[in-house]
């Protein structure tokens, strides 16, 4: 896997998909033989064997498109391309809460262009989107002093040392942003940050909201189901993809 032209991550290439695809099949089976200790113990082998030739780093700075993305595909790569490095980009949930979650991106995007997103996905029955503004006031004139930068030959004591004289920089800068923060321009700058980020955090409640309603699967108005075992799973379902998984109505507690 590598950057594309423009420094944006990629997909998996062909070999290392094929690698991928094994181990989740392996997953699956392994997932499958639980109760058959002899085809629990073959699962298990034939996953590990699988697993060595993959790069966890590579697959997780991989752009994973959902197979079933069909329309949505382009929407949802520029999503994924916005989880940074070692989150693992993935959209979490099935095809009917695609629509939500395109919806929202572009909200998000208006409010804050540069914005990550950390994790989208389902969660007891319910769409969990996690994100991050990625934007906070400093004073342009004033830039946050860059990182120490040595050569691979330095010494730890070169280190240790370019480390404290930053560290003493960037304490001092961060006195003279509390300062720009409180004049008036800057002031203005952080209520108006602030006015974006609690109007994205209602965007989010809503998405989430309305996901809640809508069936995962179909994009159809749904409700929270559930399996009929003891120990259930849950998922928001039509009653028509209900019925096909087996799911039953989740009652209330005070059902």
């Amino acid at each position: 896997m590598s950057d594309n032209a423009d420094g944006e991550p990629t997909e998996l290439d062909e070999a290392a998909q094929v690698r991928w695809d094994a181990l989740k099949d392996a997953v699956v089976e392994l997932a499958g033989s639980a109760v058959d200790v002899d085809g629990f113990a073959a699962a298990f082998a034939a996953m590990r064997q699988v697993g060595q030739g993959i790069d966890l780093q590579e697959v997780l700075n991989a752009v994973h498109v959902p197979d079933d993305a069909g329309e949505y595909a382009g929407a949802l790569r520029r999503m994924l391309v916005r989880i940074p490095d070692g989150w693992g980009r993935w959209i979490s949930c099935s095809r009917g809460w695609y629509p939500i979650l395109v919806d929202l991106d572009q909200q998000l995007a208006v409010l804050f262009p540069t914005y990550e997103i950390h994790q989208a996905k389902e969660k007891y029955g319910g769409l969990r989107f996690y994100w991050h503004a990625s934007e906070r006031v400093t004073d342009p004139e004033d830039p946050e002093p860059d990182w120490p930068t040595l050569g691979d030959q330095a010494t730890k004591a070169e280190n240790d040392a370019a480390w404290a004289a930053w560290q003493v920089v960037h304490d001092a800068w961060r006195v003279r942003l509390a300062r720009y923060v409180e004049t008036e321009v800057g002031a203005a700058r952080q209520a108006d940050l602030e006015r974006r980020a609690k109007l994205a955090e209602q965007l989010v409640d809503a998405a989430e909201q309305r996901a809640s309603v809508t069936c995962e699967l179909c994009g159809r108005s749904g409700q929270l189901c559930r399996t009929q075992a003891r120990h259930a799973w849950y998922q928001t379902l039509c009653p028509g993809c209900a019925a096909q998984k087996g799911y039953v109505r989740a009652k209330e507690e005070s059902e």
